[in-house]
């Protein structure tokens, strides 16, 4: 579990339909600061909005209610309008926020940890010749929320006078070719995604399955992965009955790798216990005439 200090709350969350919904019950008020309560406890985690006190014990509706200070009649009322409006999701015991990424930012982090140090370094050379004069903060901390959106926002800025001053753009099909492991990885999604669901929003064109290419190579460059774990990762994602109805785009299969590679590896190593033969079996089973062996020991043989 990393060391998150924030999370991010939307300044229209109480325009939602869903929390005017949860506040218009019983205890809707209750209920709502229990939902932001659930978001800490899942930031605190940081485990791609699952919801648990270590990695083998789920919390149980009597823990968190004891946790964060309710009954624990409240806190099954809440849980249960939650799973209702599709707010939170259960998996082998353990609750998960639906939609963790629209929270908290941990892609947006690590890639200002990464690229911060070099952006410093080269900022002044190239500050009086940039011809969108983008400020670069020189420190970013993990504690300061605010300082962090503000440095994503420039990044995004400076991204967007790169495309506008390139005066010949590479190609899109050239960037990530068809057997590119990149295409490969999103046609492959793309054909699950719309195995479940006909008429299913995937990207069609080129240009639009370049976007989800780009997040299977930030997943090589940024955070690391190898096209093995990539691999490992999709193919549990695709196969099992949760998780191929909740990942259907590449962002969401990078939000939630982590997840996906300890759930796929746990299911195998499982399998295998169950799998593994009884070594006892093996013995040739021997023959025993109990009544000759009394027979000898009454004779003192």
């Amino acid at each position: 579990m990393g060391d998150v200090k924030w999370i991010r709350l939307s300044v229209d969350m109480f325009n939602n339909r869903k929390i005017k919904h949860l506040r218009s019950q019983k205890d809707g008020d209750k209920k709502a600061l229990i939902w932001v309560e659930l978001l800490t406890v899942a930031g605190r985690c940081n485990s791609g909005g699952m919801i648990f006190l270590t990695w083998n014990i789920p919390y149980t509706t009597k823990m968190l209610a004891d946790e964060l200070g309710y009954k624990e009649n409240t806190m099954i009322s809440a849980i249960k309008s939650f799973k209702e409006l599709g707010m939170v999701e259960e998996f082998n015991g353990a609750l998960s926020i639906t939609n963790w990424e629209e929270y908290q930012n941990i892609d947006g982090l690590e890639k200002i940890r990464e690229q911060t140090r070099n952006r410093v370094a080269k900022h002044r050379q190239k500050q009086n010749a940039s011809p969108c004069n983008v400020t670069v903060t020189p420190e970013v901390t993990q504690s300061n929320a605010i300082d962090i959106e503000l440095e994503l926002d420039k990044e995004k800025d400076k991204e967007e006078c790169k495309e506008k001053d390139v005066a010949n753009p590479v190609p899109v099909s050239a960037t990530f070719p068809p057997d590119g492991f990149e295409m490969i990885c999103v046609d492959k999604l793309i054909q699950s995604v719309v195995s479940q669901f006909n008429g299913a929003k995937v990207p069609v064109t080129t240009a639009a399955k370049v976007k989800w290419c780009e997040h299977i190579e930030k997943m090589k460059r940024l955070d690391h992965r190898t096209e093995a774990e990539i691999q490992e990762a999709l193919n549990f994602a695709i196969t099992d009955q949760f998780w191929k109805t909740n990942i259907r785009s590449t962002k969401t299969l990078r939000d939630k790798f982590e997840t996906l590679i300890m759930q796929s590896r746990k299911k195998k190593g499982t399998g295998a216990e169950k799998s593994k033969p009884n070594q006892f079996q093996n013995f040739p089973q021997r023959e025993i005439d109990y009544d000759a062996l009394v027979l000898q020991q009454l004779q003192g043989g």
